[in-house]
């Protein structure tokens, strides 16, 4: 009898898990785009049998729900002539948590323990779930409204590959060793960065909020008028909360100085005139754009600063001790930060349809460039005035392609 050699168990058992990978894989993409549907076409369901008189078709409804999830990935949606790329996309979150969910199911089901392994269970998952997105897009084509099944697919495969990802390096526990397998520097400036990016969208979600606030009677009166039902109500609640990131990363945008275009020339800014007339639709929460603007919004600018700052605190308490490798480290991190709000900036920006409502939103390039700047104002001298509370040391190296079982790690 003879006894296999280490490699011949070695590849039998990468086999095993990948071909484990692609198959538990497109279950978890199934399992979440389901989910995600149904989350849909349950409350859209309800709301015709409620309000049907029996002269529509029953179909009718689940093409509403699927263009919906179509459309709540962001996806432009086009009616008649019109483009509407301006979406809600504060459902990206949801459906991202969905696939981390899905993605720490998957990982944990085929046992993945290999960064590689979770490659293959990530790719085949978001091959599946942008196939059945694209799918869906198909189904749904009418003349009055439609998604294209082509990019469907390409927006699909990103945002599966994010969340699932994420949820499988979770599930998988792999992620605490790809911290550890991290340099320190980076580490701190990963998190700085993203300590900064949050301040600074925190501070433009109160800022928003405040603003809706004073603008409450105007947002009430507005919500009179639409007069929309039940069901439409319903439908109006979704949009809100759907929107209610863009509008914080609006208020970002106005907070740094860079303003928010709502049409063809015309800008609101905290250190210009605003418009006598917004070309934008009745919508609740548009009734929190500023209408005028005083000298306390030239101070707005300094919530950038006190973003920078919270870089600042966390390079000055997490970096090395030398006062140059600080320096570097807050730069980068401001800069990534940056990025990230620039990113979020585009995600915000897009056209409703309507000839004056094309290109409405904040301007990527000069969110980047003012919210950098003024996160480097606040973050520089409170990263070299602030002293490391200890020395850091760096984690051992560890072996990427380290394959473990988890018996084995056990014993």
């Amino acid at each position: 009898m003879s006894v296999p050699d280490d490699n011949e168990s070695f590849d039998n058992s990468f086999e095993e898990r990948t071909r484990s990978a692609w198959m538990v894989g497109p279950i978890g993409a199934l399992w979440a785009a389901g989910l995600g549907l149904a989350l849909l076409v349950v409350p859209i369901l309800v709301l015709w049998i409620a309000s049907s008189d029996g002269t529509t078709d029953w179909l009718e409804p689940l093409r509403t729900a699927g263009l919906t999830w179509v459309a709540g990935h962001d996806v432009a949606l086009r009616v008649g002539r019109a483009t509407y790329s301006l979406l809600p996309w504060g459902s990206l979150l949801v459906w991202l948590a969905i696939l981390a969910g899905a993605g720490s199911w998957a990982a944990r089901s085929a046992r993945v323990a290999s960064l590689r392994d979770t490659a293959w269970l990530t790719l085949s998952a978001a091959s599946c779930y942008a196939l059945v997105l694209a799918w869906v897009s198909s189904l749904t084509v009418e003349p009055g409204a439609r998604t294209a099944p082509t990019r469907a697919f390409g927006v699909g495969l990103f945002v599966a590959f994010i969340g699932f990802g994420w949820g499988a390096l979770r599930g998988s526990g792999l992620l605490p060793v790809m911290k550890r397998r991290m340099p320190t520097d980076l580490r701190t400036m990963l998190a700085a960065a993203l300590a900064g990016a949050l301040a600074l969208f925190g501070f433009g979600a109160i800022a928003a909020a405040v603003s809706l606030g004073m603008a409450f009677d105007r947002a009430v009166a507005i919500q009179h008028y639409l007069d929309a039902g039940v069901a439409g109500g319903f439908a109006l609640l979704l949009l809100g909360v759907g929107y209610a990131p863009v509008a914080a990363m609006w208020s970002v945008s106005y907070v740094v100085g860079a303003g928010i275009s709502i049409g063809p020339g015309a800008t609101l800014s905290p250190f210009g005139t605003a418009p006598a007339e917004i070309a934008l639709p009745p919508f609740p929460l548009v009734a929190g754009l500023p209408q005028v603007v005083g000298p306390s919004a030239w101070a707005l600018p300094a919530l950038g600063v006190a973003a920078g700052i919270v870089i600042g605190l966390v390079v000055g308490r997490r970096g090395p001790r030398s006062a140059l490798s600080r320096l570097g480290i807050a730069v980068g991190a401001s800069c990534i930060a940056a990025i990230w709000l620039a990113i979020a900036a585009r995600m915000s920006f897009g056209s409703l349809g309507d000839v004056r409502l094309v290109g409405i939103g904040p301007r990527s390039e000069s969110v980047a460039l003012l919210s950098g700047g003024l996160l480097l104002l606040g973050a520089i001298p409170i990263s070299m005035i602030v002293r490391p509370r200890r020395s850091t040391t760096i984690a051992p190296d560890l072996d990427d392609d380290v394959l473990f079982d988890r018996e084995d790690a056990d014993v």
